[in-house]
């Protein structure tokens, strides 16, 4: 990548950490939380957030925790942008670094807008991370071993894949990657190698940030615009290819990460409205928590639990904390249903 297209991406990443993009209206301008869940169990509290994960570093002012994903064993993994970091909280609560991911940048505050992006357990256990690196020999996906061992099995090429961003993987063990800068798909198989599965208007940026946050269910991706506030759906026909988009939300504040619950419906968080939003198949969006007056400035990423205790419990990362805030917290959705 040359000097001129690092500039452009620095600015436009500058940009979406400082939220001055104009936005769509958030869609409960009340900000208030609204769970229309039914809350069942003894101290259970519908929108209650706890602290997982908050840390510091010396040579950095702030840290910028992109990445949550949680593995079938209640296992909760998130990954600092700057120090290339990522941790592993257990279930017990014990934290460890198992990994450092190089690229191209070291003890630099601002990252020079480079680092781990989104993150995604594979069936077989492994975390899978999407690195943003000025270096072609760091740029792709990288797969994360249990014994912390990392290396990058994706490689993606920086000029046609400027903004990697989140990843997903479908029933086949195929791996999805958004790119933001383009509104584009990529799509990888077990050969590692990555190839353009989609591009459409719908996914493109309306100034800096299009295709973001990435979920499967369904039998299609679901996609977060974070420029235009929507989420697009894109069916995946039986041969693996995509069939047409379709809007099927708008009026987000900035939407980002996202992920499906247990029960099928679409949780995302909207990074400008600090709200997590839940998505119910033929219903309107719905504000469940309002994250920003529980203590998350700036969220990501969000991730639920796959065990049987914490499946109505939803991980989420905040990228930019105001200070005394954590960088994970877990909040309480508090539903039996169905």
């Amino acid at each position: 990548m040359d000097h001129r297209s690092r500039s452009l991406v620095g600015m436009l990443v500058l940009l979406v950490l400082a939220g001055t993009f104009a936005v769509a209206d958030p869609i409960d301008g009340s900000g208030a939380t609204r769970p229309s869940a039914n809350c069942a169990g003894r101290g259970c509290t519908v929108g209650e957030v706890e602290s997982v994960l908050a840390v510091q570093d010396p040579n950095f002012s702030t840290l910028f925790f992109e990445g949550v994903a949680v593995g079938r064993n209640g296992v909760v993994y998130t990954s600092e942008q700057c120090t290339g970091k990522v941790y592993r909280t257990r279930p017990d609560g014990r934290r460890t670094v198992i990994a450092t991911i190089p690229y191209g940048v070291e003890n630099d505050p601002g990252c020079n807008m480079a680092g781990i992006l989104g993150l995604a357990v594979s069936d077989d256990g492994d975390l899978w991370a999407v690195v943003l690196s000025w270096l072609p020999e760091s740029h792709g996906v990288w797969r994360i071993r249990r014994n912390g061992s990392a290396e990058l099995a994706i490689p993606l090429s920086p000029t046609d894949v400027v903004i990697p961003n989140a990843i997903v993987f479908d029933p086949a063990g195929n791996l999805y990657v958004t790119d933001s800068a383009a509104g584009a798909i990529w799509k990888a198989g077990s050969d590692g190698v990555a190839a353009l599965w989609f591009q459409c208007d719908e996914l493109a940026p309306a100034t800096w940030i299009g295709a973001n946050g990435v979920a499967y269910g369904h039998g299609a991706l679901y996609v977060a615009n974070t420029d235009k506030g929507t989420v697009v759906k894109v069916p995946l026909h039986r041969d693996g290819s995509p069939g047409e988009p379709e809007v099927i939300a708008t009026g987000l504040n900035g939407p980002d990460g996202m992920a499906f619950d247990a029960f099928g419906d679409l949780y995302l968080v909207t990074a400008y409205g600090a709200q997590l939003v839940r998505i119910r198949p033929h219903r309107s969006p719905e504000v469940v928590v309002d994250l920003g007056a529980a203590g998350v400035a700036y969220p990501t990423s969000v991730d639920l639990g796959k065990t049987a205790r914490e499946m109505t419990t939803a991980y989420v990362a905040n990228m930019i904390p105001l200070p005394g805030q954590p960088n994970l917290v877990k909040v309480n959705l508090c539903e039996r249903r169905r």
